[in-house]
């Protein structure tokens, strides 16, 4: 022990080893009183192998993270039996349109117009991924349903396979290309879920407001 009356401070010291403070009894304690406590080094409590500077260091990292954030979800959902456009209509010769609005319904639940609403095009599905096509006729009639006419106008759509009808592979490259599109906004996949004549993705992201 030594003494410096200049700073006013007295020094416990073994520069070989270590300085051990022990109270033992039931109700002992060893006390500090004093207005501050300085540690050149860390406090280890018990058996812990992680200092306790170290773990208020890791416990105000993850505050600076989280705090003034919040987490946003969204779901994205696809009907894997559905094709592109025409939705459960797939066996016809072709899909009329007619004046008075009725005909086929066009749908937009199938698993390419999914991907395509959410910003993946043309060319990356069909010729990047080889996604399987089917060629559909549309006739565009003068007049209604009951009474359309001979005349008609004929387009031809190159319309994508229900994902229950595409290869593995090819189903695997095209959600590859939607979640790196949905990653671009920082979307992450939260979870997935298959029911009966849907597939949904939950999605969800960290926002700081």
């Amino acid at each position: 022990m030594e003494r410096d009356d200049t700073l006013n401070r007295v020094t416990l010291n073994n520069h070989d080893g270590d300085v051990y403070l022990e109270s033992t009894g039931e109700h002992s304690e060893i006390v500090f009183k004093t207005q501050k406590v300085r540690v050149d080094g860390d406090v280890y409590a018990g058996g812990a192998t992680e200092g306790l500077s170290s773990q208020v260091g890791s416990l105000r990292s993850l505050l600076s993270v989280t705090s003034g954030s919040q987490t946003e979800y969204k779901m994205v959902s696809y009907k894997p039996s559905y094709w592109e456009h025409l939705g459960a209509y797939n066996n016809y010769e072709y899909y009329g349109v007619y004046s008075n609005g009725l005909g086929y319904t066009p749908s937009n639940s199938s698993f390419i117009d999914v991907v395509k609403r959410k910003g993946v095009d043309n060319a990356t599905i069909f010729e990047t991924c080889l996604y399987p096509t089917k060629t559909a006729e549309i006739r565009t009639y003068a007049g209604p349903t009951w009474n359309p006419g001979y005349d008609h106008e004929k387009t031809y759509r190159y319309l994508g396979k229900p994902a229950s009808q595409a290869e593995v592979h090819q189903v695997d490259c095209v959600m590859e290309l939607l979640l790196n599109k949905l990653a671009e906004s920082n979307w992450n996949v939260h979870s997935y879920h298959e029911y009966s004549d849907k597939h949904t993705l939950l999605l969800s992201r960290t926002t700081t407001t």
